[in-house]
């Protein structure tokens, strides 16, 4: 999600962060955001596109929780095999995500 929430800035901050301790440099293309405060329901188009390049991305962090089940629906319309094709990590303790058991 995409909002001034300083919970949320924390968070991307983290990412951030975390990559630059790790010798990696944060690339733009690297984030995607489905929903902004106030939306009611999550814009996964560029998600989507992002999942069906030859190139995306082996894993993923959802930094709120509460859209997860928007990834992970995505992901498996894209006709990817979770976790063996797309790793996802969230951030939160909300929600449980369990796929094919």
């Amino acid at each position: 999600m995409l909002d001034t929430l300083e919970t949320t800035i924390a968070r991307i901050q983290g990412v951030m962060i975390a990559c630059f301790e790790n010798g990696l440099q944060p690339n733009p293309e690297d984030f995607q955001f489905i929903s902004t405060s106030g939306d009611t329901s999550a814009k996964v188009g560029g998600l989507h596109n992002l999942l069906r390049q030859g190139n995306r991305p082996d894993g993923m962090v959802i930094l709120h929780d509460f859209l997860a089940p928007s990834v992970v629906e995505t992901a498996l319309r894209c006709g990817l095999n979770l976790p063996n094709d797309l790793k996802l990590g969230m951030i939160g303790d909300d929600f449980a995500i369990d796929i094919d058991g």
